[in-house]
């Protein structure tokens, strides 16, 4: 885990896109999720649940961003 992904996931799950978390981060969005697989790896779980409509927080999701906020 580094600060750069902490900020990464605070993002995305603050405008629940990957895609709009992306352009305002002025990343790739493969780049994007490669950070968050990365995290969600370490962390062995999945702290967002994706859809073709956006993303929402997971449980652990939730859990993980109150304890880093």
């Amino acid at each position: 885990m580094n600060l750069p992904q902490l900020y990464y996931f605070k993002k995305i799950a603050e405008l629940q896109s990957i895609n709009q978390a992306a352009k305002q981060l002025h990343i790739s969005q493969p780049a994007l999720t490669k950070q968050i697989k990365l995290l969600e790896n370490e962390f062995q779980t999945i702290f967002f649940k994706r859809s073709n409509h956006g993303v929402k927080l997971t449980k652990e999701g939730v859990k993980f961003l109150t304890e880093i906020n």
